[in-house]
């Protein structure tokens, strides 16, 4: 399992620290049975400055953190994120860590496409509990759906009717 060492060596942000990481949340532990709320808060600052810490050594693992802004910045996905390098790792994954860590971030943007999706890319209203889609203000090509758009690609192509002509007859102008 040589992928496994590598990534336990290299590891960016908190999974480069699982040693310091579990001490950590043992003593936190402690402390919640304990009820001291002021050293539970302080091991709460230490865990989550040990996982933004920067990635350790490699200028991959920096570049990669960099352009996935999204380990740093959400603690969410950077719980998958690892799980799911763990998990990749432990299978025996083929390739370079950076490949590793480019599948990582392929994973996680998967399973949680919400996370990566422009929201002004799927404007809408909101109606009590209900979401309405927003519908383009004019009947043009562009407001068409996509399956309607090829349909009237294909008929243009053709040359049945033109794609005015389309347009016009799809919204019953």
């Amino acid at each position: 399992m040589k992928q496994k060492e590598v990534w336990d060596k290299d590891r960016p942000k908190g999974l480069g620290k699982p040693k310091q990481l579990s001490k950590l949340q043992k003593e936190r532990v402690e402390a919640i049975s304990e009820a001291d709320v002021e050293r539970v808060q302080e091991l709460d600052g230490e865990i989550e400055s040990l996982r933004s810490a920067p990635p350790p050594g490699d200028n991959a693992l920096r570049e990669w953190a960099e352009q996935n802004s999204w380990y740093t910045n959400d603690s969410d996905a950077r719980e998958v994120a690892e799980g799911i390098a763990i998990n990749l790792a432990n299978s025996g994954f083929r390739g370079s860590q950076r490949d590793l860590l480019d599948e990582v971030a392929r994973r996680v943007k998967k399973v949680m496409p919400h996370k990566f999706e422009n929201p002004r890319r799927q404007e809408s209203l909101t109606a009590g509990n209900s979401t309405i889609e927003q519908e383009p203000e004019d009947n043009s090509y562009a407001a068409l759906p996509p399956e309607a758009k090829a349909a009237c690609d294909r008929i243009v192509n053709e040359k049945l009717m033109t794609k005015e002509e389309y347009v016009a007859e799809y919204f019953g102008n």
